[in-house]
């Protein structure tokens, strides 16, 4: 027969594994709908400045839009609303705005990134 002090404890191990699988769980599902909302804009663009090129990539993990030049450190995208494909994002106190392209099709193509005045426009690496 099962002690109460091993009936509780047994409680409190099943408590615990719950609330930490919870919301887990819930940034799991959140990452498949944001997939699934940004799936155009996800991947790899490329840049070209100065005769200087350099890579873009963005994604979705643990319930937030990402993006990043190779090797630096992520940044949030913000969607800005009531502009479509249309996002923002601070990098160290930089603002930065960020818009997906899409071609005739409606697939997105080209991203445009706006600092201080100045565009940079890069073309989706197809994989």
């Amino acid at each position: 027969m099962l002690s109460i002090r091993r009936v509780m404890a047994l409680g409190l191990a099943l408590a615990v594994v719950l609330a930490v699988s919870a919301p887990l769980g819930a940034v799991q599902e959140k990452d498949e709908a944001l997939k699934k909302k940004y799936a155009a804009y996800i991947g790899e663009y490329e840049f070209e400045f100065e005769g200087q090129y350099m890579v873009l990539r963005f994604w979705v993990e643990d319930g937030a839009f990402w993006g990043a030049p190779e090797g630096e450190q992520p940044a949030e995208l913000n969607a800005v609303e009531g502009v479509d494909h249309k996002f923002d994002v601070d990098v160290m106190g930089q603002y930065y705005e960020i818009q997906f392209v899409p071609d005739e099709s409606g697939k997105v193509t080209k991203c445009l990134v706006a600092v201080q005045g100045m565009e940079m426009e890069g073309v989706k690496i197809e994989k």
